[in-house]
C-alpha cells in the first residue's frame, strides 16, 4: 500500500512539473511605423510634416486613388513625438494587464526592427528579453515580429506560395520563431494573411502553406495573428469551423462571448480577423481566451477599437488584441 501511494504521489508529481502555462497574445497594431524613410518601401505616409514639402512627394501622394490614405499621405505629421506616443499607449495597455501580461506577444503591422527596438525598450521592464523581426515583401513595409518573456532560438520567413490563378495585391509572409521554453522548443508562427479585397481563395493558399509547414516537424507549435477571414466569409466557407476539427481556435474553443477583433462600420458588423490556433494532438490545451479592452484601446461609449489619433492622443488601433493561456504538457 505505502508503495502504491508512493508511486501515485511521484507519478502526480512528475505530471505537474512537466507541464507549463503560458500566455500569448495576437495585435495588429495597424502602421506602428518610425518616422523616419525606409528606402525602397512605401512609407511616405508615414513621415514627418517637413519631409512632406517638395514636389516629388506631392506628386507621389497624388497617385494614390484612395482619399483617406491620399490625405495621409499629404498631410498626416507622423513625427517622433507622435511615434513615442504610440508605443507609450501599447506599454500602458500590457501594465493596465497586470499579472495577465502575455509571455509572447506576437504583433503584425510594425514597420522595422527600428521601431520594434523602440517598443521592446518600453516594456522590457515588464519582463521581456527578447524580441525578433525580419523584413518581408510587402510593398508598404508592414511586418510580423515577436516579443518574448522566453529566450528565442531562431527565427525565419517563409514565402507564401499562391495558386497560379490567385492572384493578390501584397502578401506578408509566415514568420516563423523557436522558443526555447523549460522543457522543450515552440514554435510560434505570425501570420498576416491576403486582406478581404483579395479572393477567400488566397486565404484559404495561405491556410495551406501553414499547414504544409506545421506538419514538416514534431515540435509544438502556435501559430496566431491577422487571418482576415471576416464573419460572411466564415458564414459561407466555415474556414475557422473546418480548422476546428483538428486544431483549437481562440474563439470557437475559449471566447464564445466575445463579439470580434474587428468592427466594420459600414455594415455594422464584427468579425474575427484575429486569431490564435494550435493542434489538438500536441498534449496542448486551451486553459481560456479573451479580448482583452478598456478605456486604453476601446471607445468606452460603443466598445469599438479605438484607432491611434494623432490630434487626440488616444488609441492603438482598430484591431483589437486576443490573448490565450495554454497549458503545455
Amino acid at each position: 500500500m505505502i508503495i502504491r501511494v508512493f508511486l501515485f504521489l511521484a507519478l502526480s508529481f512528475s505530471y505537474f512539473v512537466s507541464a507549463e502555462q503560458i500566455s500569448i497574445m495576437s495585435y495588429n497594431l495597424n502602421n506602428l511605423f518610425d518616422a523616419q524613410d525606409d528606402v525602397g518601401k512605401d512609407d511616405k505616409a508615414y513621415l514627418p510634416i517637413e519631409f512632406k514639402n517638395n514636389d516629388d512627394h506631392i506628386m507621389g501622394c497624388l497617385q494614390v486613388n484612395n482619399s483617406k490614405w491620399r490625405n495621409e499621405c499629404l498631410f498626416l505629421d507622423w513625427s517622433e513625438e507622435v511615434v513615442q506616443k504610440k508605443i507609450s499607449n501599447i506599454s500602458d495597455l500590457l501594465i493596465s494587464m497586470g499579472e495577465s501580461q502575455p509571455d509572447i506577444i506576437a504583433i503584425q503591422e510594425i514597420e522595422n526592427l527600428n521601431v520594434l527596438r523602440m517598443l521592446f525598450s518600453k516594456i522590457e521592464a515588464l519582463g521581456y528579453t527578447d524580441f525578433a523581426l525580419i523584413e518581408g515583401e510587402d510593398y508598404r513595409g508592414i511586418d510580423n515580429a515577436i516579443i518574448s518573456k522566453y529566450p528565442i532560438y531562431g527565427a525565419r520567413n517563409f514565402k507564401i506560395r499562391f495558386s497560379d490563378s490567385v492572384e493578390v495585391t501584397s502578401s506578408r509572409p509566415i514568420f516563423e520563431v523557436k522558443l526555447g521554453l523549460d522543457n522543450e522548443i515552440l514554435r510560434v508562427y505570425v501570420v498576416h494573411f491576403p486582406a478581404p479585397y483579395n479572393s477567400a481563395n488566397s486565404r484559404i493558399d495561405a491556410l495551406n502553406n501553414l499547414y504544409a509547414i506545421v506538419n514538416s516537424h514534431n515540435d509544438k507549435w502556435i501559430a496566431l495573428g491577422d487571418f482576415n477571414i471576416t464573419s460572411q466569409e466564415e458564414k459561407d466557407l466555415g474556414i475557422y469551423s473546418q480548422l476546428n476539427n483538428d486544431w483549437y481556435v481562440s474563439h470557437l474553443d475559449g471566447c464564445k462571448k466575445c463579439k470580434g477583433t474587428f468592427f466594420y462600420g459600414q455594415d455594422g458588423t464584427w468579425s474575427f480577423l484575429d486569431a490564435i490556433v494550435f493542434p489538438k494532438n500536441k498534449k496542448m490545451s486551451l486553459e481560456t481566451s479573451y479580448i482583452f479592452k478598456n478605456e486604453i484601446n476601446i471607445d468606452t461609449k460603443d466598445g469599438k477599437p479605438r484607432d491611434f489619433g494623432i490630434l487626440t492622443g488616444k488609441g492603438i488601433s482598430d484591431h483589437l488584441p486576443v490573448v490565450a493561456e495554454i497549458r503545455i504538457n
